[in-house]
């Protein structure tokens, strides 16, 4: 019976065995299939994403084609245009003496690029100096007189929008002939380029930009809003273009992005591609509206955007981006005489320029001091200032100066922070080195404390400033000049080692006031001084005093010891050797 009992043990015990090992062989099974199944199912994504990569890059590259035969038949219908409105006034046409040239463009018998024509009268219609009769409804005026001139220098910041719309209204009112803008950026906030833009396309006087002097440029910013204008010229030596986006990352890693995945990096890369990709298209749609809108090349305006090309002023006249290369400002106004202008459906302009008197509108107050905080270097200057000296006033209560110029200053580099783009990894960097010079006036440290604050300060200089921290159509090499960041930090650690000089000299100077003023002052006997008492010349004044033994006659010299109770003074004789 027991051997029966051990073998239906062993039985039951085998049975549970067989069980688990086909629960687990049918698990296994399972989840090899379900490997299986999602191998296959990545082998048919990626095949299924390469085919749609390869159906997007046919279909742009088919786009790109219809769009450049699209633009070659507007080209020469343009032309054709023009060819059959100077038969009419019984001209050459263009074949018989000029060739084509680029788009839309002629050239002379030897080749040299030309500006294009000014508007003519052809049988009540007019030419816009683009090659393109007026519709028959359109009402040319005659406009003669002065002309407006304002010019934006350095970034596209807050307050630059404004500038260009008071000498819009202001020339409006007035009844300027046209605004002449003298542009010369790097580019500057996307805001303020859409305002600018926006002001510019409903203007009501010919807006004209004029990239000068020599050696100027229209980059980033520089290109939507010289394209804006109603006539858009240029300086030999000058440039235009790469208006690329410049910004940072939207999508921000999560808490410890160290142990991030490899799938998660991916999914976030691929939604910050995204994104940029978005802004980037916007911002595309944003230049052909405004190249389409004055008869520009749409196409060269988008490899602007996209490529971030750049091109000199012959190259942006051959290509159609503008209308003008003038030397100067004399030359600019002798080819405008007689252009006509189009400002809306029905209305158009004739400028009558030749010889006309510029008069310049300068900024306002506010526009002024916003122009002059907009600057990397004076916002480095004011927000150091401005920490050392809130600083210098809180471990030296009532300097008063440094407190009250230190408020200021860091009050207008709050405002030039609202202007700029700024990190605030470099600011954190910069107050973190102010803290450790601080530290070092009352930390002995030999050094090591100040050395490290002045780097951390230079490394916050470097890094305060920074492009990428929002949208900006804007030039990447914006930074604090080294001819700045180098003194300052320097004069900032000389003025706090200074500073730590003189205090600590003066702690161990002896005291001149109180009681403890007193001790080791020496003076003269008027009456003979005993323990009882006497009275002594110390500091222009009598006091009473007493000595310890014996007597003080008068006449002698004493030195104080203590003032005790009584404003009475302990006094001794003062001891010869040390006479």
């Amino acid at each position: 019976m027991i051997r029966m009992k051990h073998f239906g043990r062993f039985l039951g015990r085998l049975f549970l065995l067989v069980v688990l090992g086909t629960m687990l062989g049918a698990y296994s099974a399972d989840a090899w299939a379900e490997s299986s199944e999602a191998e296959k199912a990545r082998v048919v994504f990626e095949k299924a994403k390469a085919a749609y990569d390869e159906a997007r890059a046919q279909a742009d590259f088919d786009k790109a084609r219809a769009k450049a035969e699209f633009e070659a038949a507007r080209a020469k219908a343009k032309f054709e245009a023009a060819k059959k409105a100077l038969e009419d006034l019984g001209k050459p046409a263009p074949a018989d003496e000029k060739k084509p040239l680029g788009k839309d463009k002629i050239s002379d018998k030897d080749g040299k690029p030309e500006a294009k024509p000014a508007g003519e009268s052809i049988d009540g219609k007019a030419l816009l100096g683009k090659d393109a009769p007026l519709s028959p409804e359109l009402k040319v005026e005659e406009l003669s007189g002065p002309v407006a001139k304002i010019r934006i220098e350095g970034g596209i910041f807050l307050g630059t929008a404004d500038y260009l719309r008071d000498a819009i209204g202001r020339a409006e009112q007035e009844g300027f002939v046209c605004l002449l803008v003298e542009l010369d950026t790097p580019g500057g906030a996307l805001d303020e380029t859409q305002e600018m833009v926006k002001a510019m396309l409903s203007a009501e006087v010919p807006v004209v930009v004029f990239v000068a002097p020599k050696g100027a440029q229209a980059a980033s910013a520089g290109t939507f809003i010289t394209m804006a204008g109603h006539v858009a010229a240029m300086a030999p030596g000058t440039r235009i273009g790469a208006a690329h986006v410049v910004m940072m990352s939207m999508i921000p890693s999560g808490v410890g992005g160290g142990d991030e995945s490899a799938e998660e990096k991916r999914k976030r890369g691929d939604q910050q591609a995204i994104m940029n990709e978005k802004v980037t298209n916007d911002t595309v749609a944003f230049i052909q509206s405004i190249a389409k809108e004055r008869g520009r090349n749409a196409t060269w305006a988008e490899k602007a955007v996209r490529e971030s090309v750049s091109i000199t002023a012959d190259e942006a006249l051959d290509e159609d981006v503008i209308d003008l290369v003038a030397e100067n400002e004399g030359d600019l106004l002798e080819q405008l005489d007689g252009r006509v202008v189009q400002l809306s459906k029905k209305r158009a302009v004739r400028l009558k320029t030749n010889g006309a008197e510029i008069r310049r509108f300068e900024k306002s107050l506010k526009q002024r001091l916003l122009g002059g905080l907009a600057h990397p270097n004076l916002l480095f200057i004011l927000f150091l200032l401005g920490l050392g000296g809130i600083a210098m006033e809180f471990y030296h209560p009532g300097m008063i100066v440094p407190g009250a110029v230190g408020a200021i200053c860091l009050l207008l580099a709050l405002i030039s922070m609202q202007l700029l783009p700024v990190s605030w990894g470099g600011l954190l960097l910069v107050l973190a080195g102010l803290g450790l010079i601080i530290g070092e006036v009352y930390v002995t440290s030999y050094g090591l404390l100040g050395a490290g604050g002045a780097i951390l300060m230079l490394l916050g200089g470097i890094m305060i400033i920074d492009p990428a921290s929002q949208p900006h159509y804007m030039d990447p090499n914006l930074k604090v000049d080294w001819s700045v960041l180098i003194p300052t930090v320097l004069v900032l650690v000389g003025s706090f080692m200074f500073v730590g000089y003189m205090v600590v000299r003066n702690q161990r100077k002896k005291i001149r006031t109180g009681a403890e003023g007193m001790e080791g002052e020496l003076g003269r006997v008027r009456s003979e001084v005993t323990p009882e008492g006497g009275r002594i010349f110390v500091r222009g004044e009598i006091w009473s005093a007493r000595c310890e033994e014996g007597s003080i006659p008068e006449g002698g010299q004493v030195e104080v010891l203590k003032l005790e109770e009584g404003l009475i003074l302990r006094v001794k004789v003062k001891n010869k050797d040390k006479d």
